[in-house]
């Protein structure tokens, strides 16, 4: 498998890799802040690291349909730019974005409103510009729909986050 990496400079605690694949590293880097939200949603909701394994295999194969329908040249799907940095976000509670997942996941328990977010949350961003570039390019991307409707209705999205997964 070709990688598209070139190890520039390395210490025994960090490594500098080029890549040709700059931009889908770049959709990569925007798409795993609005997975880690769904994630952090699941735990939140008691899901398990199961449901979070699935999500993230879920949203590699939509980044993987959305670089394909933008026509992103040199991608590969298992650089370590692209599955590394998706599992780290997804999964770790150090995250903003899954840090607010966990909330919206605690104001659909409770019925109250989300709190205010108190850092950047680049995946509630992402969720609306998602949107129209998935609709402009003809690409269904369920999970980033999902998580969307998640961050706009979080109390009424836990119904629909369950049903995802007994509908596949």
């Amino acid at each position: 498998m070709s990688w598209l990496l070139r190890v520039c400079w390395r210490t025994p605690y960090f490594r500098l890799e080029e890549t040709v694949g700059y931009e889908a590293l770049e959709l990569s880097s925007a798409l795993k802040n609005l997975y880690a939200i769904s994630c952090g949603y699941a735990t939140g909701l008691n899901h398990g690291p199961n449901t979070t394994a699935q999500l993230i295999t879920i949203a590699l194969g939509e980044f993987t349909l959305l670089t394909k329908a933008l026509k992103l040249k040199n991608y590969d799907p298992m650089a370590p730019g692209v599955v590394g940095d998706m599992l780290m976000t997804c999964s770790s509670e150090e995250s903003r974005n899954f840090q607010y997942g966990l909330s919206l996941a605690e104001a659909a328990k409770t019925g109250e409103q989300p709190t205010a977010m108190q850092h950047t949350v680049e995946g509630f961003f992402t969720s609306h510009s998602i949107q129209a570039i998935a609709k402009q390019n003809g690409v269904l991307l369920p999970l980033a729909f999902l998580t969307h409707d998640i961050i706009e209705n979080p109390t009424d999205s836990e119904a629909a986050f369950r049903r995802f997964f007994t509908s596949k």
